[in-house]
């Protein structure tokens, strides 16, 4: 049974159909084609925290059944992580402002925020810690491990921050300046140390940080 899906189809099925069903659902949630602003609200971050939870219990145990255990994918946890992930945040926050810094001395306009963040606080939270956990675990614990075996740890690398940075692309130029950055710092931290846990923390602090800004940007406006 296991063999029906060979071993090399495996991780393209798992990211591919994670991609496009978040690609689909952002197509059929469109109501003004004509509005480039996109609002973010309580309803539609927590409707995106459910899609990524029923992945978690279609994948997980699926691919428990297959033979995948947390030790095959990321170094264990330890006390450092929390200040390792702090340094890098700050390292991709650099990276975000360095790409910022350059694109805005030629056109201005593709770093004006296309999001409108109305989350409450509590939502807020949820988001950033839980969304980290999924995407790091996703693209990098499983992608980038399961795709060095298929196609060796350069390519798994770019094509995890490939298939990261397409889930963003439908929020603009912004949200493309912004993930490709983090997800190459990321990525090439995980691919160097293996450990996932302090790119989850980084992930949340970005994620914090991001949506206050916006936030208070949304309220300006």
């Amino acid at each position: 049974m296991r063999k029906l899906i060979p071993d090399a189809a495996e991780p393209w099925i798992v990211l591919l159909v994670i991609v496009g069903v978040f690609l689909g659902s952002w197509a059929l949630s469109i109501q003004d084609p004509g509005n480039d602003l996109i609002a973010l609200n309580d309803r539609e971050a927590l409707t995106t925290l459910g899609i990524e939870g029923a992945f978690a219990l279609l994948f997980v145990p699926w691919l428990w059944w297959r033979g995948w255990r947390m030790d095959m994918v990321t170094a264990p946890s330890g006390p450092l992580d929390v200040p390792r992930g702090i340094v890098l945040w700050f390292l991709a926050y650099l990276a975000i402002g360095i790409v910022f810094g350059v694109v805005s001395m030629f056109e201005k306009s593709l770093v004006e925020p296309a999001v409108k963040v109305q989350l409450s606080n509590v939502v807020m939270i949820a988001v950033s810690i839980l969304n980290a956990v999924f995407e790091e675990l996703l693209w990098l614990a499983y992608g980038v491990t399961a795709l060095t075996r298929r196609i060796g740890l350069r390519r798994a690398c770019i094509a995890s921050v490939a298939l990261r940075t397409s889930v963003h692309a439908y929020e603009g130029p912004l949200a493309v300046l912004g993930v490709l950055p983090i997800g190459i710092v990321f990525t090439a931290y995980f691919a160097r140390t293996r450990r996932v846990w302090p790119v989850i923390v980084a992930h949340a602090l970005q994620d914090a940080f991001a949506f206050v800004y916006l936030r208070g940007l949304g309220e300006q406006r």
